[in-house]
Order: structure tokens, then C-alpha cells, then sequence
């Protein structure tokens, strides 16, 4: 596929970055999940991750929505 994947450099700091990683984990490491391959199958070989959900409500979503219409 033709820009199948769009990358986008910012100038946020490290600060910003730990910022938003310690407010996802505190708030939604207990949901977070295995990725799971075609037909619901966990390989941690071919795919090793785990993701979760975060509500349109939460502030990060508004934070990234700027890239996400830029990608779009």
C-alpha cells in the first residue's frame, strides 16, 4: 500500500514524552492486552506488544489529534 505508514518528527522533550507514558501506565496498564495475530492468536514470536483502548475523553487523545488528522 502507497503511505501505508506516515511518520512525524515533533520537537517535544523527553519531559513531554515520560509525561504522557507515566499518565497511560498509571491509568491504563491493568487493561492493557497481548496483540493478537489474524483469528485471535497470541505470538509473542511474530508480534510482541500489548495495547489497549484510551477514551476519546482522555486529554492525550486531543493531545495526538493534531497528527492523527495530519496522517488522515
Amino acid at each position: 500500500m502507497y503511505y501505508q505508514s506516515i511518520w512525524y518528527y515533533t520537537e517535544w522533550t523527553k519531559n513531554v514524552v515520560s509525561i504522557i507514558e507515566k499518565d497511560l501506565t498509571e491509568k491504563f496498564n491493568d487493561d492493557m492486552d497481548s496483540s493478537r495475530l489474524m483469528g485471535n492468536v497470541i505470538n509473542n514470536d511474530k508480534r510482541n506488544s500489548q495495547n489497549t483502548w484510551i477514551p476519546p475523553t482522555h486529554w492525550v487523545g486531543g493531545f495526538f489529534w493534531n497528527y492523527i488528522q495530519r496522517a488522515n
